[in-house]
Parts: structure tokens; sequence; C-alpha cells
């Protein structure tokens, strides 16, 4: 059966084994992940909802390619579907068209330029250094998740709204809806745990910090935060790197010297490599905030900067005022100089 066959197969098999499904609207379509990947997803809606929910039919199609039997494909698919249908939230299709409805629920997401050239040219964004801010509409969110939609380039046109003035309005409402948290890594990874903290646990705590929302989905999007940057120095005290953990957190370190930038970044590609999944991948890259400049940069331009600096320092002490240059030369054509319209004393005969 090839997949065009099993596309066809498969949904009329839903049909009839799922009354749920009577009256949804089912279709199949290409949807854009992160990182420029792509897959062919069965959308179900159900009726009068605005929203639908997707599924990868590619990865049951592999199943049975893998040899698994059709039958088992198709249970497991609708056990899939009849969860998801019932989690898919309710939500006012007009609500969707205004923007003044939907401005309360935007959202942030931080992702990869370079891996996603893409989906990027067909959303409204914002770069920071080799990162893009795009901007979502939460949908709802609960214990069975969070549903947010990705707000895209013809959005903005029915909207009547220029991406400036999206980023303006996110900037505004997405720190108080999600606000910022900077914790201790110690304190996270207990919370992890579900241990409760013993007394004096920060007296010799790890220097290094994790940053994100509550609920920890999207959280790098705090890099953008119009007042992160500070928080972090003052909860730092000072200069910092900033490791791109995943798209959903970042981890704050102090520049004090201990570890090299070029050390920092082979720790983020071994990470990345072997920890974290492609599609949540933010960067390999290592990024610095310089607290007495609030320059926010890549961690390797950082180091450029001040070796600049330095280098202006040297040639500064070299190189001999202009001024004590002049005062010398000044003095030494005085010495110099004949004595002019004074009486001189002979001590010979007068002529």
């Amino acid at each position: 059966m090839d997949f065009e066959k099993f596309k066809e197969t498969i949904r009329q098999d839903l049909l009839e084994n799922l009354p749920q499904l009577e009256t949804a609207g089912i279709e199949f379509r290409d949807v854009e992940k992160l990182q420029n990947q792509s897959y062919t997803a069965m959308s179900i809606t159900p009726e009068n909802s605005a929203i639908g929910a997707s599924l990868n039919i590619e990865k049951y199609y592999q199943q049975m390619e893998n040899g698994r039997p059709y039958g088992e494909v198709l249970d497991v698919l609708s056990e899939e579907v009849i969860q998801i249908m019932e989690e898919i939230p309710q939500v006012d299709a007009a609500a969707l068209t205004d923007y003044e409805s939907m401005k309360p629920h935007l959202m942030v997401q931080m992702v990869s330029t370079e891996r996603n050239q893409e989906m990027l040219a067909k959303v409204p964004h914002k770069e920071i250094e080799d990162m893009s801010l795009v901007y979502r509409f939460e949908l709802s969110s609960g214990e069975e998740g969070l549903y947010s939609t990705l707000i895209r380039n013809e959005a903005l046109e029915m909207y009547g709204i220029t991406p400036e003035q999206l980023h303006q309005d996110a900037m505004e409402r997405v720190p108080l809806t999600h606000p910022a948290s900077i914790r201790n890594i110690v304190e996270v990874m207990m919370a992890l745990g579900g241990e409760e903290l013993p007394e004096g646990i920060f007296d010799n705590a790890s220097p290094m910090f994790v940053a994100s929302v509550p609920g920890g989905v999207n959280g790098a999007g705090v890099l953008a935060y119009p007042d992160f940057m500070e928080q972090g120095a003052a909860k730092l005290g000072g200069d910092f790197f900033v490791l791109p953990s995943s798209i959903h957190e970042v981890i704050l370190l102090p520049d004090d010297g201990q570890i090299s930038p070029a050390e920092l970044k082979t720790m983020v590609m071994e990470v990345n490599a072997s920890e974290v999944m492609p599609e949540e991948q933010l960067s390999d890259n290592v990024y610095h905030y310089d607290s007495k400049e609030k320059i926010f940069e890549l961690a390797e331009k950082f180091e450029a900067r001040q070796a600049q600096k330095e280098r202006a320092a040297e040639e500064r002490e070299e190189r001999p005022s202009v001024l004590k240059t002049l005062g010398e030369k000044k003095m030494e054509c005085a010495k110099q100089e004949p004595a002019i319209g004074k009486t001189v004393k002979h001590s010979g005969p007068e002529w």
C-alpha cells in the first residue's frame, strides 16, 4: 500500500469506527515544524470549532512499512484521535479575526534564524543576533498541555497592523502574562526531584541560573523582554554569559573569568548533539551581556570588542600626549632663540 492509498484507507476506517468524527472535518496537509522540517498531517476539526488538531500521519505509515500490521496501526491511531478530540480547546471563531480580542493572548517564542528560514519568510519576526523572535496566540493551557497558533503575515494583513506594532504589544503584555523566572540550577533540580530544599542549600550553590517562564514552554523568549538583561545582571552580580539550553529555557553564568567562551560553546554543542531534540534546539553559540555598556551580543563579538578596547588603550599609553609634545617643543625653541632688543655690555674697548 503506497502512502496516498494509506491516507484514504485510514480516513475511511476512522470515520467508520469513531462516531466522534461523523461531523468533524478531516483533511491532509503539509505542516511546517521548526528547523525547516515538515510532515504530512491529518488535521481533524470538530464541528463548529475554530481550530483543530494535527497528527503526523507519516509516522503511522512508517510503522506499517516497518512491518506492523495495519490493524494495530489503526487501533493506536484511533486511541490518539479520541484523546485529542477531548483535548481540543473551544475557541470563538469570531475572536480569532479580531486583534483586540486576541491581543491579551499573545505569547512569544525564540527560534534559530538559520534553521528556520523557510518558516520565518512567512511570519513576522524580530532578529536578535542569530536568533529570531516569533509571535503566537495562546489558545488554551492546562494539564493536557498548551495549544497555540503561530501568527503569520496574512494575519497581520487581516488585522491591519504592522510587525512593529505586534512586537510592541507583545513586549508590553507577555512579560506580565508569562513573567521571566531566574532560578539557581540547584533549586530547579531539587524542584524536578520533588524534594523540599534543605536549609542553607544556597550557601555554596552553583552560580549557574536557569531562565524561563512559568510552565517552561517557549521560555527562551525571555531574552527579548525589555528588562530581562538588567534582572539577570542584578541576580548574577554583573556581566554574564547566556547558554541557549533549548527554545524552552536558557542558562545564565557569571562572567567571572573562570571559563572561556570557547569552552562554553563546546559545552553547548555537545549538549545539543546528545540531549536536545532537533526541533527544540536554539543555537550552538554562546552570548554575553555587558552590564556596564548594556549590550547583549554573541560572546565572540564581546571578545572582539574587548580586544579592540585593549589595543586602543595600549596605543594611548605608547603615543605621547599631543599637548605634552607641543609643550616640550616650545620650551626647546625658547632655549635656542637669541635675545633681541636687550642691551649687551662688552668688556672690550669701544670703537
